[in-house]
Protein backbone atom coordinates (compact mmCIF):
# COMPACT_ATOMS: atom_id res chain seq x y z
CA UNK A 1 0.00 0.00 0.00
CA UNK A 2 1.43 3.37 -1.00
CA UNK A 3 -0.86 5.65 0.99
CA UNK A 4 0.14 6.30 4.60
CA UNK A 5 -2.62 7.85 6.69
CA UNK A 6 -2.16 9.99 9.76
CA UNK A 7 -2.97 7.09 12.00
CA UNK A 8 -0.01 5.18 10.60
CA UNK A 9 2.37 7.97 10.03
CA UNK A 10 3.23 44.91 14.75
CA UNK A 11 2.00 44.82 11.11
CA UNK A 12 4.64 42.71 9.50
CA UNK A 13 4.30 44.06 5.98
CA UNK A 14 4.68 47.68 7.19
CA UNK A 15 7.55 47.12 9.58
CA UNK A 16 9.58 44.36 7.93
CA UNK A 17 13.16 45.34 7.20
CA UNK A 18 14.41 45.68 3.64
CA UNK A 19 16.73 42.67 3.85
CA UNK A 20 14.01 40.37 5.19
CA UNK A 21 11.57 41.59 2.53
CA UNK A 22 14.05 40.92 -0.28
CA UNK A 23 14.89 37.44 1.00
CA UNK A 24 11.24 36.53 1.43
CA UNK A 25 10.30 37.88 -2.00
CA UNK A 26 13.05 35.84 -3.61
CA UNK A 27 11.81 32.69 -1.92
CA UNK A 28 8.20 33.29 -2.85
CA UNK A 29 8.98 34.20 -6.46
CA UNK A 30 11.41 31.34 -6.91
CA UNK A 31 9.30 28.55 -5.50
CA UNK A 32 10.01 26.27 -2.57
CA UNK A 33 13.21 26.96 -0.66
CA UNK A 34 16.54 25.14 -0.77
CA UNK A 35 15.43 22.91 2.09
CA UNK A 36 12.86 21.47 -0.29
CA UNK A 37 15.21 20.95 -3.22
CA UNK A 38 19.00 20.97 -3.13
CA UNK A 39 19.33 20.19 0.56
CA UNK A 40 17.22 17.04 0.31
CA UNK A 41 18.53 16.06 -3.14
CA UNK A 42 15.18 16.78 -4.76
CA UNK A 43 16.10 18.32 -8.08
CA UNK A 44 13.96 19.56 -10.91
CA UNK A 45 10.31 20.53 -11.00
CA UNK A 46 7.41 18.27 -11.95
CA UNK A 47 5.02 19.47 -14.66
CA UNK A 48 2.27 17.78 -16.63
CA UNK A 49 3.04 17.39 -20.34
CA UNK A 50 -0.64 18.14 -20.96
CA UNK A 51 -1.68 21.01 -18.69
CA UNK A 52 -5.30 19.81 -18.80
CA UNK A 53 -4.23 17.32 -16.13
CA UNK A 54 -3.50 20.20 -13.74
CA UNK A 55 -7.22 20.86 -13.35
CA UNK A 56 -7.86 17.15 -12.82
CA UNK A 57 -5.26 17.15 -10.04
CA UNK A 58 -6.84 20.29 -8.55
CA UNK A 59 -10.24 18.62 -8.48
CA UNK A 60 -8.69 15.52 -6.93
CA UNK A 61 -6.83 17.62 -4.33
CA UNK A 62 -9.55 20.11 -3.38
CA UNK A 63 -12.73 18.29 -4.39
CA UNK A 64 -14.63 21.20 -5.96
CA UNK A 65 -13.96 24.25 -8.11
CA UNK A 66 -15.12 26.44 -5.24
CA UNK A 67 -12.56 24.98 -2.83
CA UNK A 68 -9.82 25.22 -5.47
CA UNK A 69 -10.65 28.88 -6.06
CA UNK A 70 -10.76 29.61 -2.32
CA UNK A 71 -7.33 28.07 -1.67
CA UNK A 72 -5.86 29.77 -4.74
CA UNK A 73 -7.30 33.06 -3.53
CA UNK A 74 -5.70 32.65 -0.12
CA UNK A 75 -2.31 31.72 -1.58
CA UNK A 76 -2.46 34.62 -4.02
CA UNK A 77 -3.30 37.05 -1.21
CA UNK A 78 -0.34 35.75 0.83
CA UNK A 79 2.06 36.17 -2.06
CA UNK A 80 0.76 39.63 -2.95
CA UNK A 81 0.97 40.84 0.65
CA UNK A 82 4.28 39.06 1.40
CA UNK A 83 2.73 36.86 4.07
CA UNK A 84 4.79 33.65 4.49
CA UNK A 85 2.74 30.51 3.79
CA UNK A 86 4.16 27.24 5.14
CA UNK A 87 2.87 23.70 4.79
CA UNK A 88 3.39 22.03 8.18
CA UNK A 89 2.58 18.34 7.97
CA UNK A 90 3.32 14.94 9.42
CA UNK A 91 2.85 13.48 5.95
CA UNK A 92 4.86 12.69 2.84
CA UNK A 93 7.15 15.66 2.24
CA UNK A 94 8.16 14.70 -1.29
CA UNK A 95 4.60 13.88 -2.26
CA UNK A 96 3.47 17.28 -0.98
CA UNK A 97 6.23 19.18 -2.79
CA UNK A 98 5.59 17.43 -6.09
CA UNK A 99 1.84 18.00 -5.76
CA UNK A 100 2.41 21.73 -5.25
CA UNK A 101 4.66 21.80 -8.31
CA UNK A 102 2.11 20.03 -10.50
CA UNK A 103 -0.57 22.46 -9.29
CA UNK A 104 1.68 25.45 -10.10
CA UNK A 105 1.38 26.50 -6.45
CA UNK A 106 4.98 25.87 -5.41
CA UNK A 107 5.98 29.51 -5.93
CA UNK A 108 3.36 30.54 -3.37
CA UNK A 109 4.67 28.31 -0.56
CA UNK A 110 7.83 29.19 1.35
CA UNK A 111 8.62 25.67 2.55
CA UNK A 112 7.18 22.27 3.40
CA UNK A 113 7.99 21.45 7.03
CA UNK A 114 7.72 17.76 7.89
CA UNK A 115 7.27 16.38 11.41
CA UNK A 116 7.11 12.70 10.47
CA UNK A 117 8.52 10.83 13.50
CA UNK A 118 10.17 8.19 11.31
CA UNK A 119 12.27 10.67 9.38
CA UNK A 120 15.43 10.22 11.49
CA UNK A 121 17.41 12.79 9.51
CA UNK A 122 16.25 11.43 6.17
CA UNK A 123 13.00 11.69 4.33
CA UNK A 124 10.81 8.86 5.55
CA UNK A 125 9.45 8.22 2.07
CA UNK A 126 12.75 8.42 0.18
CA UNK A 127 15.81 7.48 2.29
CA UNK A 128 18.20 9.03 -0.24
CA UNK A 129 16.90 12.49 0.52
CA UNK A 130 18.94 13.79 3.45
CA UNK A 131 17.42 16.58 5.51
CA UNK A 132 19.73 19.19 7.04
CA UNK A 133 19.81 18.88 10.86
CA UNK A 134 18.37 22.36 11.42
CA UNK A 135 15.42 21.44 9.18
CA UNK A 136 14.87 17.97 10.61
CA UNK A 137 11.64 18.27 12.60
CA UNK A 138 11.18 14.53 13.00
CA UNK A 139 8.77 13.91 15.88
CA UNK A 140 8.67 17.59 16.89
CA UNK A 141 5.35 19.05 17.99
CA UNK A 142 3.93 21.48 15.44
CA UNK A 143 3.87 24.47 17.78
CA UNK A 144 7.53 23.88 18.63
CA UNK A 145 8.30 23.94 14.91
CA UNK A 146 6.31 27.16 14.58
CA UNK A 147 8.27 28.69 17.47
CA UNK A 148 11.54 27.94 15.66
CA UNK A 149 10.32 29.30 12.33
CA UNK A 150 9.01 32.47 13.96
CA UNK A 151 12.53 33.23 15.20
CA UNK A 152 13.51 33.66 11.55
CA UNK A 153 11.19 36.68 11.40
CA UNK A 154 12.43 39.20 14.01
CA UNK A 155 9.42 41.42 13.39
CA UNK A 156 7.07 38.62 14.50
CA UNK A 157 6.68 37.53 18.09
CA UNK A 158 5.29 34.27 19.46
CA UNK A 159 4.43 36.00 22.72
CA UNK A 160 2.63 38.95 21.12
CA UNK A 161 -0.65 39.83 22.80
CA UNK A 162 -2.44 40.02 19.45
CA UNK A 163 -2.89 37.31 16.84
CA UNK A 164 -0.09 37.16 14.25
CA UNK A 165 -1.22 34.17 12.23
CA UNK A 166 -2.80 30.72 12.17
CA UNK A 167 -2.07 27.04 12.28
CA UNK A 168 -4.86 25.62 10.11
CA UNK A 169 -5.24 21.93 10.95
CA UNK A 170 -7.83 19.15 11.15
CA UNK A 171 -6.32 17.52 14.27
CA UNK A 172 -6.95 19.25 17.58
CA UNK A 173 -4.14 17.18 19.13
CA UNK A 174 -1.75 19.52 17.29
CA UNK A 175 -2.56 22.21 19.83
CA UNK A 176 -0.05 20.45 22.10
CA UNK A 177 2.64 22.97 23.13
CA UNK A 178 0.52 25.87 21.86
CA UNK A 179 1.93 27.86 24.77
CA UNK A 180 5.22 27.93 22.83
CA UNK A 181 3.67 30.35 20.35
CA UNK A 182 0.27 31.62 21.50
CA UNK A 183 0.19 34.44 18.92
CA UNK A 184 -0.41 31.77 16.24
CA UNK A 185 -4.06 30.89 16.63
CA UNK A 186 -5.25 27.33 16.05
CA UNK A 187 -7.98 27.07 13.39
CA UNK A 188 -9.63 23.66 13.70
CA UNK A 189 -11.10 22.56 10.37
CA UNK A 190 -12.21 18.97 10.96
CA UNK A 191 -15.79 18.55 9.74
CA UNK A 192 -16.09 14.87 10.74
CA UNK A 193 -16.06 14.07 7.03
CA UNK A 194 -19.44 15.73 6.57
CA UNK A 195 -19.90 17.30 3.16
CA UNK A 196 -20.72 21.03 3.20
CA UNK A 197 -24.45 21.53 2.68
CA UNK A 198 -23.86 23.18 -0.69
CA UNK A 199 -22.12 20.09 -2.12
CA UNK A 200 -24.26 17.35 -3.62
CA UNK A 201 -22.69 13.97 -2.94
CA UNK A 202 -23.98 12.34 -6.11
CA UNK A 203 -22.47 15.12 -8.24
CA UNK A 204 -19.16 14.94 -6.37
CA UNK A 205 -19.04 11.18 -6.72
CA UNK A 206 -19.89 11.27 -10.43
CA UNK A 207 -17.19 13.88 -11.10
CA UNK A 208 -14.56 11.86 -9.24
CA UNK A 209 -15.40 8.73 -11.20
CA UNK A 210 -14.66 10.70 -14.37
CA UNK A 211 -11.33 11.97 -13.00
CA UNK A 212 -8.39 9.81 -14.21
CA UNK A 213 -6.16 10.90 -11.31
CA UNK A 214 -8.77 9.80 -8.76
CA UNK A 215 -9.23 6.48 -10.56
CA UNK A 216 -5.49 5.85 -10.72
CA UNK A 217 -5.15 6.51 -6.98
CA UNK A 218 -7.99 4.15 -6.14
CA UNK A 219 -7.08 1.37 -8.57
CA UNK A 220 -3.28 1.46 -8.36
CA UNK A 221 -2.34 3.23 -5.13
CA UNK A 222 -4.98 1.78 -2.79
CA UNK A 223 -6.67 5.06 -1.93
CA UNK A 224 -9.95 4.38 -0.15
CA UNK A 225 -12.67 5.18 -2.67
CA UNK A 226 -15.46 7.59 -1.88
CA UNK A 227 -18.55 5.42 -1.59
CA UNK A 228 -20.69 7.33 0.89
CA UNK A 229 -21.00 10.80 2.34
CA UNK A 230 -18.93 9.55 5.30
CA UNK A 231 -15.86 8.33 3.44
CA UNK A 232 -12.38 9.34 4.55
CA UNK A 233 -12.12 12.90 3.30
CA UNK A 234 -12.44 16.35 4.86
CA UNK A 235 -13.70 19.51 3.16
CA UNK A 236 -12.55 22.65 4.94
CA UNK A 237 -15.45 25.13 5.15
CA UNK A 238 -14.97 27.77 2.45
CA UNK A 239 -16.09 30.56 4.78
CA UNK A 240 -12.98 29.90 6.90
CA UNK A 241 -10.74 30.38 3.86
CA UNK A 242 -12.56 33.54 2.86
CA UNK A 243 -12.29 34.98 6.38
CA UNK A 244 -8.57 34.26 6.66
CA UNK A 245 -7.97 35.68 3.15
CA UNK A 246 -9.66 38.90 4.27
CA UNK A 247 -7.45 38.97 7.38
CA UNK A 248 -4.35 38.56 5.18
CA UNK A 249 -5.48 41.43 2.94
CA UNK A 250 -6.29 43.67 5.91
CA UNK A 251 -2.95 43.08 7.65
CA UNK A 252 -4.32 41.15 10.63
CA UNK A 253 -2.50 37.96 9.60
CA UNK A 254 1.27 38.05 9.02
CA UNK A 255 2.12 34.34 8.65
CA UNK A 256 0.29 31.06 8.00
CA UNK A 257 1.05 27.42 8.80
CA UNK A 258 -1.24 24.93 7.04
CA UNK A 259 -1.56 21.18 7.47
CA UNK A 260 -1.74 19.20 4.22
CA UNK A 261 -3.64 15.94 4.76
CA UNK A 262 -7.39 16.51 5.16
CA UNK A 263 -6.80 20.26 5.36
CA UNK A 264 -5.12 21.67 2.26
CA UNK A 265 -6.29 18.58 0.40
CA UNK A 266 -9.37 16.49 1.20
CA UNK A 267 -7.59 13.12 1.49
CA UNK A 268 -5.58 11.58 4.33
CA UNK A 269 -2.33 11.21 2.40
CA UNK A 270 -0.42 12.90 -0.41
CA UNK A 271 0.15 11.07 -3.69
CA UNK A 272 3.51 9.32 -3.07
CA UNK A 273 5.45 10.93 -5.92
CA UNK A 274 8.75 10.02 -4.25
CA UNK A 275 8.46 6.55 -5.80
CA UNK A 276 9.59 6.27 -9.43
CA UNK A 277 7.04 3.48 -9.88
CA UNK A 278 4.25 5.97 -9.17
CA UNK A 279 5.47 8.24 -11.94
CA UNK A 280 5.50 5.18 -14.19
CA UNK A 281 1.87 4.49 -13.28
CA UNK A 282 0.90 8.03 -14.19
CA UNK A 283 2.75 7.87 -17.50
CA UNK A 284 1.26 4.46 -18.32
CA UNK A 285 -2.19 5.95 -17.74
CA UNK A 286 -1.44 8.74 -20.22
CA UNK A 287 -1.01 11.36 -17.47
CA UNK A 288 2.54 12.16 -18.45
CA UNK A 289 4.81 13.96 -15.95
CA UNK A 290 8.04 15.68 -16.96
CA UNK A 291 10.93 16.99 -14.88
CA UNK A 292 12.17 20.45 -15.89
Amino acid sequence: MYYKTKKSRSNYRKNIGRRSRINLSMKMNGGLGLNDSVNINLHGRYVFTDQAHKHELAMFTFGTNAHYSAWLGLLTACKRNIVPFYILSKGDKIGIIRTLQLLDMDDMVIEVLCTNPNQRGRNAFNPRNVVRPERNFSGVQKYNVIEQIMREYPELNCAASSKRGYLIDDNVENTFAIEACPSIEFEHVLTNKQLPIDIDFDTLHANLLLNPIYNLNVEKLKLEAIETRHSRYNFIPIDILIRITEEVNSGIVSILFVDFDQTFQIWEGAIPFGYSSVIGMFNDAGINIEVI
